[in-house]
């Protein structure tokens, strides 16, 4: 899904407000309009220019509950995830995600009709030195084990089962018995 920047807030349009959003900026438009084609790019205005209206009229704080931050919980975080790492990795070239099909790793290209939400992601974090990347470590995300993203689209967490990941300007795994307050330094 694409993401916006409103001001200097990073929106990252999960599942739920991308159809909100789309109703929003489209109840005028018949239906063809809500396709997702290329050649499309005015409905992509008219929801940026709806997205602009709303935070210019909207108190600040409740802009960003509703528009900003997001918590998605089980099935909703299972869906959102791929859209969620694809926009992250936009933003973080240091960090790539491929999905994992069958033993086998394929390049990852988000499908709205897929119907199985229980997938594993390898993600790969690298350090970046003046002439080339460098891999740091990957590590793999079972969707089967997911439990809760919460956050925003330049720092969030996915709680899994046994540990917590943290997205922000580096990549941080913690099991569940640390949190970040406990770390020497935090994020």
């Amino acid at each position: 899904m694409p993401y916006y920047k409103i001001d200097r807030n990073l929106i990252f349009l999960h599942k739920k407000n991308y159809y909100l959003l789309d109703d929003l900026a489209l109840n005028q438009k018949d239906d063809v309009w809500r396709q997702e084609r290329e050649e499309n790019k005015e409905a992509d205005k008219l929801k940026y220019n709806k997205l602009q209206e709303i935070y210019k009229t909207s108190n600040p704080d409740d802009f960003y509950r509703e528009w900003v931050y997001f918590e998605l919980l089980e099935k909703d975080a299972k869906e959102d995830l791929p859209y969620l790492l694809y926009d992250y990795c936009t933003l973080n070239k240091n960090v790539t995600f491929r999905e994992l099909r069958d033993e086998d790793a394929v390049p990852f290209l988000p499908d709205l009709a897929q119907k199985n939400i229980d997938s594993r992601y390898e993600v790969t974090v690298f350090s970046q030195s003046l002439f080339k990347k460098k891999k740091l470590f990957s590590f793999i995300i079972d969707t089967r084990k997911l439990m809760l993203i919460a956050g925003e689209l330049s720092k969030f967490g996915v709680a899994m089962q046994d540990y917590t990941i943290y997205f922000g300007k580096e990549v941080v795994i913690l099991d569940n018995d640390v949190t970040i307050e406990n770390t020497k330094e935090g994020i």
